[in-house]
């Protein structure tokens, strides 16, 4: 097993395990298996709508999620 990189943010573990290994199964629930490349692109795709509804690089949001991987996204500082 590779050694951890702790500079990387959490945020970059999908995509660096999807370079390495992007068949290999990241998230398996209830009959649901997502491959770390499967799961790379949904984080980007996830990365791109918060974009275009106006999140900026760098600003802050937060995550509204049940004990299910189908969680929701808000940021946390828009205006009112």
């Amino acid at each position: 097993m590779a050694a951890l990189d702790f500079a990387m943010r959490f945020s970059d573990f999908p995509a660096s395990h999807a370079a390495r290994a992007p068949d290999s199964p990241s998230v398996v629930f209830e009959g649901m298996r997502w491959t770390y490349g499967e799961l790379d692109r949904r984080v980007d795709e996830c990365a791109k709508a918060l974009l275009a509804s106006g999140v900026a690089k760098g600003e802050r949001v937060a995550m509204l999620a049940t004990p299910r991987p189908a969680p929701a996204y808000a940021p946390v500082n828009t205006p009112p």
